[in-house]
């Protein structure tokens, strides 16, 4: 056998796939998730770490080679946050019903077994997927909303921020998929995180009126719900019209109505 196929073949013939992943390959886009090193005499060794690869092979007849035993490295933990994080974006992209198992693997770089290690299937990773996005959601507002400033400019940088409004909101867009409102254990994560949601914009109007920021016959818990429903129909009009303006305008007017509150 001559050349680097050749070479790979022999070695994967040597080599004993017993609870090991090996990986062949020759280029950045291979081997960006994994750690490697070239091996022009096609030996194979384990790696103990899972890195990005700031080289790869230097000639065209090295042979980048991965030999992890999964019982023992850290593959196994990386594996299940690939999968998470894969079925975030599907969700988000695609929502419930129309991800497969099949779609997370791909996307995940991950095996059938892989999956079905870490998760008892499709619903149990899409509701650990809900869980990070939902944590994710809430320290993202929730920087915003406890960080500096009065009640109304804390509010005011939430509404404002920067989002990717044409491709909506990740916990919102699950209140559309019919699966997910019939499943307990996926709608839960979806609505607590939107009751906790408002009742932290509700608690920073509570401290604009204790601060003398904002009218006394404001009604918190009202104002905002207004609020949070306004940013979710700005997702849905710049979605429908494919113009983020929608969104933006959405978002003014959610504050022109705060500051018609303030004192």
């Amino acid at each position: 056998m001559h050349g680097s196929n050749g070479r790979a073949a022999a070695v994967r013939n040597r080599l004993s796939l017993d609870n090991d992943r090996v990986f062949f390959g020759s280029s950045t886009t291979d081997v960006k998730r994994y750690t490697t090193y070239t091996s022009p005499t096609a030996t194979g060794r384990r790696v103990k770490s899972w890195q990005p690869t700031p080289k790869v092979a230097e000639t065209a007849a090295s042979i980048v080679i991965v030999h992890v035993h999964t019982s023992r490295y850290t593959i196994d933990v990386t594996t299940r946050e690939r999968l998470v994080t894969a079925t975030q974006e599907l969700l988000w992209a695609r929502g419930y019903a129309a991800t497969s198992p099949k779609d997370i693997q791909t996307a995940a770089s991950a095996g059938q077994g892989s999956m079905y290690h870490h998760f008892q299937g499709k619903q149990d990773l899409a509701h650990a997927a809900l869980v990070a996005s939902a944590a994710q959601m809430r320290e993202e507002a929730e920087s915003l909303l406890t960080g500096p400033g009065t009640a109304v400019e804390r509010i005011e940088t939430y509404l404002r921020r920067q989002r990717d409004s044409l491709r909506g909101c990740r916990m919102g867009r699950m209140t559309y998929d019919a699966d997910v409102l019939a499943t307990p254990s996926l709608l839960d994560p979806v609505s607590t995180t939107f009751d906790w949601l408002i009742e932290t914009i509700a608690d920073v109007l509570k401290q604009g009126i204790d601060n003398g920021e904002l009218r006394a016959d404001i009604v918190p818990a009202t104002l905002a719900c207004t609020i949070a429903a306004v940013v979710q129909g700005g997702y849905v009009l710049a979605r429908a019209s494919g113009d983020a303006a929608r969104f933006d305008a959405a978002v003014e007017g959610a504050a022109s109505l705060l500051k018609s509150a303030a004192v």
